[in-house]
């Protein structure tokens, strides 16, 4: 940053109410320039082009990785009367400067056309750098509201014991006393922690959340949980198997990590398999797409069988999804009873819990 400051002090843009104005002209085919543009407590490398009918932003983030992944990026032009559409930018960490194979792809980019018929050959890009307001989130608050004893959501019927503590119901008839302080429950409820937890639910909801295939695609879409299906089979179709069951081929002579999207019953599975190398067993984690609580209404099922004999077979019983994530660790020596030339088919099938 110093050097920019010393030797390219007519590159380096600095800050005014987190916002920099940015004049270029839009004509000029072989402009490829590299700008420090200076915020507050952040810099941003920029490198801006006009290529073709296109003129492309990229931006690069000077510092810690963690401080980057909180901030927003956003690029519009305008002038005294007229702005177009702002647009979001993909921040990049400094360390990836030319070690991209096409960075055009990682740009946000605006057509020439445009941008010359509303503001002529000169234009002025307007780029903001915001840090979204520290929150804590409505799921921070449901993992208070989790039963010690099963780790499910508490929605109603909250039991709780003499000297406070709340359990569900489903596990206070199981129960002696209370499992942190040992004394008896006599029938009271929590009525004050189920209303929070009803108001919680919906605030939770109504969320925005990323699109789950952000960071393999960098998409940037945000939108409510309940239109995520719909904005994956949109976009994101051909990245997803659509059936209730997925199959795979796989070999536990090498290691390897099989991760695969199922979208089924009207969710998103996702779905990783794998085995590090040395490993004598391998993990698989079935992820609900979406909250702990709809994830206690699908059943999973695992089925292991030989490529070569097809009467060799092991089915893993069916369980429920007693969380969004969940986590299963498969032994070789079991599933070496089946396998030959140490290649073998998995299938995973979710299906619905018909009792919820």
């Amino acid at each position: 940053m110093d050097h920019f400051t010393e030797y390219h002090s007519p590159q380096v843009y600095a800050s005014d109410n987190d916002c920099i104005n940015l004049p270029y002209n839009i004509t000029d085919d072989t402009l490829n320039e590299f700008y420090i543009l200076a915020f507050d407590d952040d810099n941003i490398l920029l490198n801006l082009k006009v290529k073709d009918d296109e003129t492309y932003f990229l931006m690069y983030y000077i510092g810690n990785v963690e401080d980057m992944r909180k901030l927003v990026c956003n690029v519009e032009h305008r002038n005294d009367d007229i702005c177009d559409n702002e647009k979001t930018c993909i921040i990049l960490h400094e360390k990836e400067l030319g070690t991209l194979r096409d960075e055009d792809e990682h740009a946000t980019s605006f057509e020439k056309r445009i941008l010359e018929t509303y503001f002529g050959p000169d234009v002025n890009a307007r780029i903001t750098l915001k840090k979204p307001i520290s929150k804590l989130s409505g799921d921070d608050i449901l993992l208070r509201l989790e039963c010690p004893i099963c780790s499910n959501f508490m929605k109603t019927n909250i039991k709780v014991c003499t000297s406070g503590h709340s359990v569900c119901h489903e596990c206070e008839y199981k129960l002696d006393g209370c499992p942190l302080c040992a004394l008896p429950f006599y029938g009271a409820r929590n009525f004050a922690l189920e209303s929070i937890g009803d108001l919680l639910k919906s605030l939770v909801r109504s969320e925005r959340v990323d699109c789950p295939l952000r960071n393999e695609l960098r998409c940037l879409w945000k939108g409510s949980q309940s239109d995520v299906v719909e904005h994956v089979k949109d976009y994101h179709s051909n990245k997803m198997v659509i059936d209730k069951t997925l199959m795979r081929v796989l070999s536990y002579a090498t290691e390897f990590s099989d991760m695969n999207y199922l979208m089924t019953c009207g969710q998103i599975f996702k779905i990783t398999c794998k085995k590090g190398e040395g490993d004598d067993c391998m993990s698989i984690i079935i992820e609900l797409i979406g909250y702990d609580e709809d994830a206690q209404r699908y059943y999973y099922n695992i089925c292991f069988n030989s490529l070569y004999k097809q009467s060799l077979i092991w089915y893993l019983k069916s369980k429920v999804l007693s969380r969004r994530r969940v986590e299963y660790y498969v032994d070789y020596i079991a599933l070496s009873r089946i396998v030959c030339n140490k290649q073998f088919n998995i299938s995973y099938t979710i299906t619905r819990n018909k009792h919820r």
